[in-house]
């Protein structure tokens, strides 16, 4: 096939000129900005749309009842306000009729407005961690408004067409007509639907505008379906998928005011899976039922109480383990607060779980003050592993005991290393050794191991800080002692972790 050499000049140029075009055209609006931004004008037109968004949001908006905390006197408003409105544009003199049915248009935008702003606040509240927003959930009341579109338009159109044709179609019908229209025009809003025109249907209803009032109408109603049937469909959308994700519980929030208690069992099981994912406002949601304070007084029964309470220990203990240093500083500083609310709650009715809470809280504790260097976190976190030891009973719990105290050595022995207390270090071998009494090799292999080599660090570091080699004899004795355990073939990282410390203390 041959290629003609004119035809591929003129296909580059005309790529030329359209890629000009677009150029002399972005240069015009930017143009236009800068002396719109250099006068000033952009802060005149801000000022004006925005005391004109204010107008529709917090003047406009109560008459249609949309600003109404109750749903009965939200709906009763609405209805009662939008069928004033259709009976005087159907009835009244068609001036009156006119600014009967603009009045109701610009009330369908107020509504759309007043939901898109309660939603923005509710997704800032989200983002901040706040528990919920106390706003209305106005998602039903703004498509029925917007679904009044298709009563006030064509309606609208009907009364206008006293004065004038602004419609042809085939109906004997005017009011037909209409409808007809703005179902067409409806359809167009939606990019997918719009294939009228690339198929050379110039209407899919059948009808068009006529004249230049038609044209105009036509004009206005197509911008009022793109801002207020797309915007608000796709607003929607947005809408349930952060529900699937867990960003927004409004429907859990709704289930909780309830009063019901399958719904609320229901609805806060999903806010602790929510929450066991690290969610912050979910979490905020824990925090207000287990300590009683929700503003509006609910949930404040031990059951709830309870339920949340253990979930906080849960969620602590998952923020822990994604945190890996101090770049997760908030994880664990709401980890500690978490395990504190839920260890004050839990005291009084399950001192086992309380225990596990003291522990998770010292290891919090422990572990903030090791990356950050605070010792006054260590001293809490002594104190955290102290106050469960008082609880735990060798006799009735030996191998939680056993566990304490191995959390204790080893906030101990950090504690000591780094504030350079020998009678820390003296503490934290005190503390492994009563572990080993329950740790034995033949019961409990894997932990004697780990609680020996503990004790293998503490000694160690003790005979460095005091120089005493009878600590040290101690280590290396530790040390050896623990590779009987963890060999090379069944525990390699542990062994070759050992092995660095024997080195070390030899």
């Amino acid at each position: 096939m041959e290629i003609s050499i004119d035809l591929g000049f003129v296909a580059l140029l005309n790529g030329v000129v359209s890629f000009a075009f677009a150029v002399l055209v972005t240069s015009v609006f930017w143009l236009t900005y800068q002396v719109i931004r250099l006068t000033r004008l952009n802060q005149a037109l801000g000022w004006v749309l925005d005391r004109g968004d204010v107008f529709l949001r917090k003047v406009f908006i109560h008459l249609t009842g949309a600003s109404q905390q109750s749903p009965l006197r939200r709906w009763g408003v609405f209805v009662l306000y939008f069928a004033a409105l259709a009976i005087i544009g159907a009835f009244a003199p068609l001036a009156v009729a006119l600014i009967s049915n603009g009045a109701a248009l610009v009330s369908i935008l107020a509504i759309y407005r007043y939901w898109e702003r309660d939603e923005d606040k509710r997704i800032e509240r989200i983002s901040e961690g706040r528990s919920n927003y106390d706003g209305q959930d106005l998602r039903d009341e703004m498509f029925a408004a917007i679904g009044l579109l298709l009563f006030f338009i064509p309606l609208g159109y009907v009364r206008i067409s006293e004065a004038g044709t602004v419609l042809s179609g085939h109906s004997p019908y005017p009011s037909i007509d209409a409808a007809l229209f703005v179902w067409g025009e409806l359809t167009k809003a939606l990019p997918l639907v719009d294939w009228s025109e690339v198929f050379r249907v110039r209407n899919l209803s059948g009808v068009e505008a006529s004249g230049a009032v038609g044209l105009s109408l036509n004009f206005f109603i197509r911008i009022l379906f793109d801002l207020l049937v797309l915007a608000g469909i796709l607003r929607t959308l947005e809408i349930l998928r952060s529900q699937s994700r867990g960003d927004d519980l409004r429907t859990e929030e709704e289930a909780l005011r309830s009063g019901d208690p399958a719904k609320v069992e229901a609805a806060l099981d999903r806010i602790i899976e929510v929450a066991l994912l690290g969610r912050r406002h979910a979490i905020s949601h824990l925090f207000e039922i287990t300590q009683a304070s929700r503003s509006d007084g609910r949930l404040a029964e031990p059951r709830w109480r309870e339920k949340a309470a253990r979930a906080l220990a849960d969620v602590a203990e998952a923020l822990l383990e994604s945190s890996v240093d101090l770049t997760d500083l908030d994880k664990r500083l709401l980890a500690i607060e978490a395990f504190k609310v839920s260890s004050r709650f839990i005291q009084t009715i399950d001192l086992f779980s309380w225990t596990r809470a003291q522990n998770g809280l010292g290891s919090a504790l422990l572990a903030l003050g090791e990356i950050a260097g605070d010792t006054s976190r260590m001293e809490e976190a002594v104190a955290a592993f102290r106050a469960a030891l008082e609880v735990q009973n060798r006799d009735a719990l030996p191998a939680d005991r056993a566990w304490t105290l191995n959390n204790l050595g080893a906030a101990l022995m950090i504690f000591g290393r780094i504030a350079g207390d020998a009678s820390r270090l003296e503490e934290a071998v005190t503390a492994f050794r009563a572990a080993l009494e329950v740790r034995t090799r033949d019961g409990m292999p894997a932990d004697w191991a780990a609680t020996q080599n503990n004790l293998g660090i503490a000694a160690q570091t003790l005979g460095q800080i005091a120089g005493d080699t009878i600590r040290l004899e101690e280590a290396v004795t530790a040390f050896r002692a623990t590779l009987e355990v963890r060999t090379r073939d069944t525990m390699p990282v542990d062994w070759a972790s050992t092995q660095n410390n024997l080195g070390i203390a030899l």
